[in-house]
């Protein structure tokens, strides 16, 4: 080797132990040239990636993790929102058997109405996270339609923060709501009295799978601002 690459060596390497970031590149020997020679990944002995060499990779790392986080979430709630869809046909057939038991049996049972209730609570609930991902909630569009695609993302990425908030708080209720009603083995005050904790870790479940779908659409909207697609 000569002297020439030897102070080269030497002097990228006072550079990669001194930048934490190139040295999370250890072990991946990537091959350097320098002066009138080339020293291999061999010959480099210490191993460490570039400054540059590293960030990419760390870039690439954490792009992957996002898309991973956003494809599960969109199946997550998509598989939820379809289990959900089928909860309406539920509800009717409850109301169904009211009428009958009211009209024909001259029966009526204390217990249909309250689980008609709760089975409305979970359709509109565990469905929450599929109605984002779709984006059908109601939205007013008196100036969105005049906007370019960029701000338009701009914009999501905006509410989608101030929606997290929100969120956040819900999460935060639903859950201290939920604990509360197995602790205490809450009922409601009914005749038919039956435990809240089942509705209740629902509702908790909708919530936070609502909040999840949130994130990942503001995911989606900071990368649509800066002109990548995240799929």
């Amino acid at each position: 080797m000569s002297t020439e690459d030897s102070d080269t060596l030497l002097r990228h390497e006072r550079r990669s132990t001194s930048d934490p970031i190139a040295l999370m590149g250890a072990r991946l020997a990537p091959a350097y040239a320098g002066g009138t020679g080339s020293l291999s990944g061999q010959d480099y002995r210490s191993g460490a990636l570039s400054t540059d060499e590293a960030f990419d990779r760390l870039c690439a790392g954490v792009g992957a993790f996002l898309r991973g986080y956003v494809r599960t979430v969109d199946t997550t709630n998509r598989a939820v929102g379809l289990f959900a869809m089928y909860l309406l046909f539920a509800m009717m057939a409850i109301l169904t058997y009211a009428m009958v038991a009211n009209v024909i049996i001259k029966s009526p049972a204390i217990w249909v109405m309250e689980m008609a209730q709760f089975t409305m609570a979970a359709y509109y609930l565990l469905g929450g996270g599929f109605s984002f991902q779709d984006d059908a909630h109601v939205r007013m569009d008196v100036f969105r339609d005049r906007w370019s695609p960029r701000t338009k993302y701009i914009v999501d990425a905006i509410t989608d923060v101030i929606l997290l908030f929100y969120m956040g708080v819900l999460v935060n209720g639903a859950i201290s709501s939920a604990h509360y009603a197995l602790e205490f083995h809450q009922k409601n005050y009914t005749a038919w009295a039956p435990p809240m904790a089942p509705i209740k870790i629902v509702m908790a479940i909708g919530i936070l799978l609502m909040t999840l779908q949130i994130l990942a659409r503001m995911i989606r909207d900071v990368a649509g601002a800066f002109g990548k697609e995240l799929r």
